[in-house]
C-alpha cells in the first residue's frame, strides 16, 4: 500500500507545493580559512552567486556576518567579510539579504542589508622590524593607520647602527662613531584583507646623524628614501610575523673620511617585522 500511496502523495505534493518540494539545496558555509573569509558552495544555474555580489551569513534567521564574492569556482565560492556580529561556523546559511527598508529615490546600498559591526577591519597596528644591510643592522618602530582593507598610512622610526658597529677605536681608546636615526612617512600595500600576504611600502623622510669624534661631536641632516616588498604570515587576529628586502638611498652626510669610511649611499636590506594590532 506504502509502495503505491508514496509516490502519489509526492505526485500531489509536487503540483501544489512545487518550490517545496524540488527546492534547490541551500547555500551554506562549507569552511572558514585563516583570513576569515568562508567557502560556501555554489548554487545552481540561474540562482549562481557572482562575483562581487553582497551575501550574508544566516543563523536562525538572523544575518550574522555580510560580504562579497571574492573568488568563483564552478562548485563553491569564497565570501571576504566587511561586518560580522558573530563568528560564522560550519553549516550556516549563506543567503541574499533582504533589505530592512525600502527605498525609490536611491540605489541600496550595504547599510540597507545589515547593522553591524566591523568585522576584524585593523585599523591601527604597531610594527618593529629588524633589518641587515651587509654592514649594519637597523632598527625600526612604525604606527601604520589603514584608510582599507588593502592600504595604510604610517609614521616610522629608523635606528641606524643599532649595535655600534661603526664604531672606531685605536688600541681600546674610542675615536670616531656615526649615529643616526630618521622619520619616514610610508604608505604600505597588501594584497590579502586584514594586512597580511605581499606587502609593497614606499617611504621618505629625514635622516638626523651624529658624529663624534674624540670628545667632539657634529650633527647634519640628510634624507633617506627606501622601497621594500615583503610578506607576512598572520599569527592571529591580531598579530602577525613577516620578512622583508628592499633598497634604501641614505644621502651621504658631509662629515669627515674617517667617520665615513664604510658609508653607502645605496644600501640593500633584509630582515624581520612584527606586526601588532592596536
Amino acid at each position: 500500500m506504502n509502495k503505491v500511496f508514496g509516490p502519489f502523495l509526492t505526485f500531489l505534493l509536487a503540483l501544489v507545493f512545487p518550490a517545496t518540494v524540488f527546492a534547490a539545496e541551500p547555500a551554506k558555509v562549507l569552511e572558514v580559512d585563516s583570513q576569515s573569509r568562508v567557502r560556501a558552495n555554489q548554487l545552481a544555474d540561474k540562482d549562481a552567486f557572482t562575483k562581487d555580489e553582497f551575501l550574508c551569513v544566516q543563523r536562525a534567521t538572523k544575518n550574522i556576518a555580510c560580504g562579497v564574492v571574492v573568488e568563483l569556482a564552478p562548485e563553491h565560492v569564497w565570501i571576504a567579510f566587511d561586518f560580522t556580529n558573530e563568528a560564522p561556523a560550519f553549516g550556516d546559511l549563506v543567503v541574499r539579504p533582504k533589505p530592512l527598508k525600502t527605498r525609490t529615490d536611491v540605489p541600496l546600498d550595504e547599510s540597507d542589508f545589515v547593522q553591524l559591526k566591523e568585522y576584524h577591519r585593523p585599523k591601527n597596528w604597531f610594527r618593529t622590524a629588524l633589518l641587515y644591510d651587509t654592514l649594519y643592522w637597523f632598527w625600526t618602530a612604525s604606527y601604520e593607520r589603514a584608510i582599507n582593507n588593502h592600504v595604510a598610512w604610517g609614521v616610522k622610526y629608523d635606528r641606524y647602527d643599532v649595535f655600534g658597529l661603526s664604531t672606531v677605536t685605536n688600541n681600546g681608546v674610542f675615536v670616531s662613531k656615526l649615529e643616526g636615526q630618521g622619520v619616514l612617512l610610508t604608505r604600505t600595500f597588501f594584497t590579502l584583507t586584514n594586512f597580511a600576504g605581499i606587502s609593497l611600502q614606499l617611504g621618505a623622510g629625514p635622516y638626523f646623524f651624529t658624529a663624534r669624534q674624540g670628545a667632539s661631536s657634529y650633527q647634519q641632516t640628510t634624507l633617506i628614501v627606501e622601497v621594500s616588498a615583503g610578506w607576512r604570515w598572520r599569527l592571529t587576529d591580531w598579530m602577525g610575523l613577516g620578512f622583508q628586502a628592499g633598497v634604501r638611498w641614505i644621502r651621504r652626510p658631509d662629515f669627515s673620511h674617517a667617520v665615513l669610511s664604510n658609508f653607502r649611499t645605496i644600501r640593500t636590506g633584509v630582515g624581520l617585522d612584527l606586526s601588532i594590532r592596536l
